[in-house]
């Protein structure tokens, strides 16, 4: 029986990176069958809380984000190291033979392509642990409840994305740059913004109603005052 030689390197984490509009998220989830030229693995993770991202939030990806529907809308380019020029297999809603290939299911978005003769290195850099991570590009729908933010008891924030605007490519990377990652903090600054005027509100009503509370008790006391001068009068 002839041997298959499959390496997997399924250990899931998550970064981020920013470049213009588009993030990044990375995942150790790569494979390869060194006899076929085949390499699978997981670029979206459905349902997972990430670890802290840019030391900013958490965050959890939800499958209405990628539906099959939204990506056989989308053109997905297999790079290497989101290199431009680096293009390992592709994704078009309207190609006939599409070389690169993905399916969907509870756990998350996973791919799969053949690699290229000139791209045969990648296989044994797979099975040498040298190349361990998947990641994709992609930007959040502007459309409202496309994104949600909330705290957490514990303090820290969390992110949830039900809807992307566009999936830019998947891509092989070496070292996802852990101590390099940028987070697009705009969602975040908003909901903060929000906290805070939120803060000021409650606090505004906290004032004004001792205020309240002053100006109530004055006008009993003075009640009681008018009462107690009544009944001395009564008894002259």
């Amino acid at each position: 029986m002839k041997k298959i030689n499959n390496i997997k390197n399924d250990v899931a984490c998550h970064i981020i990176s920013k470049t213009k509009n588009m993030e990044t998220r990375y995942t150790t989830e790569v494979r390869a069958n060194l006899d076929s030229g085949i390499i699978t693995g997981t670029a979206i993770v459905f349902n997972s809380v990430s670890n802290l991202l840019g030391n900013q939030f958490h965050e959890v990806i939800k499958p209405s984000a990628a539906t099959e529907e939204f990506l056989r809308s989308q053109d997905i380019v297999m790079k290497y190291n989101h290199q431009a020029d680096s293009i390992l297999a592709r994704y078009r809603p309207d190609g006939e033979r599409n070389s690169l290939k993905y399916n969907v299911d509870e756990r998350g978005v996973h791919f799969s392509f053949k690699a290229k003769a000139k791209d045969a290195g990648l296989l044994e850099s797979i099975r040498d642990g040298d190349l361990s991570s998947a990641s994709f590009s992609f930007a959040v729908s502007d459309e409202p409840e496309s994104q949600k933010w909330e705290r957490r008891d514990d303090g820290s924030y969390l992110r949830t994305v039900n809807k992307f605007k566009a999936i830019a490519d998947f891509s092989l990377v070496i070292n996802p740059a852990y101590s390099e990652a940028n987070v697009n903090t705009r969602g975040l600054d908003e909901f903060k913004q929000a906290e805070e005027l939120a803060k000021v509100k409650i606090e505004e009503k906290r004032v004004e109603d001792e205020k309240q509370k002053e100006i109530n008790e004055t006008k009993l006391s003075d009640y009681y005052k008018k009462y107690d001068d009544i009944i001395i009068d009564l008894k002259k």
